[in-house]
């Protein structure tokens, strides 16, 4: 019985050494990396083009939490934006 315990304690170690979490990054974005919905938009071109060619952004809008820094602020910055992408091939 000892070395089915044994084993099975080798295995279990090594599944959780597997499982090890890494630490999160930031959970808002540092003031340098908040963008206007055109600078965001600049940045999703290419994947949403790469999606379908005739991908076009249908809805665009912020986030509006409880958090101020979510909120666009008076540069028109913001630093998540959302982007509602339709294709009319598809």
């Amino acid at each position: 019985m000892g070395k089915h315990v044994l084993f099975l304690v080798m295995v279990l170690l090594m599944l959780l050494t597997g499982c090890r979490s890494e630490r999160a990054g930031r959970s808002t974005p540092a003031p340098e990396e908040y963008l206007t919905a055109l600078e965001a938009y600049e940045q999703i071109r290419p994947a949403m083009l790469a999606w379908h060619e005739d991908a076009v952004v249908v809805h665009m809008g912020s986030l509006s939490g409880a958090e101020p820094k979510w909120r666009v602020d008076s540069e028109g910055k913001a630093p998540w934006w959302v982007f509602i992408i339709h294709s009319p091939g598809t």
